[in-house]
């Protein structure tokens, strides 16, 4: 189920928060202990991750005609205005005013150690025009 979904921030906007709607079909998903996502410069970055968000998720039932079956499993990511501030800045060498580049992925964690990605992309953090 890991799907590239891009994700974008603003350093001037308190709190960042997004849904994700992953859909799937078939029985609910096994018990989960957590939802964890980190953003890091680039996949694989060595280290502590640059933002770890607060990540919060709902297993919905999402029947179609089409697949009667269907799921969404919505994961909502969020933090804090002062984590994305505390972000470095130009790492990448952005022009000015442009979004600095960095990379995430989101991984669950079952209630039997298992564990599964289930996102990942780039993550934009804008500067942000208005104070």
């Amino acid at each position: 189920m890991t799907e590239r979904v891009d994700l974008a921030a603003s350093r001037n906007v308190d709190p960042w928060g997004d849904t994700i709607d992953f859909i799937y079909s078939g029985a609910p998903l096994p018990p989960i202990t957590s939802i964890d996502m980190e953003v890091r410069l680039y996949p694989g970055a060595p280290g502590d991750a640059l933002l770890t968000p607060t990540v919060t998720f709902e297993d919905l039932a999402d029947p179609t005609e089409e697949d009667p079956l269907q799921r969404i499993l919505r994961v909502m990511p969020s933090a804090p205005q002062s984590a994305l501030e505390g972000m470095p800045a130009g790492l990448n060498q952005p022009d000015p005013g442009d979004a600095d580049l960095f990379s995430y992925d989101i991984i669950i964690t079952y209630t039997d150690t298992v564990e599964e990605k289930i996102g990942f992309g780039d993550f934009l953090l804008q500067p942000g025009v208005t104070v």
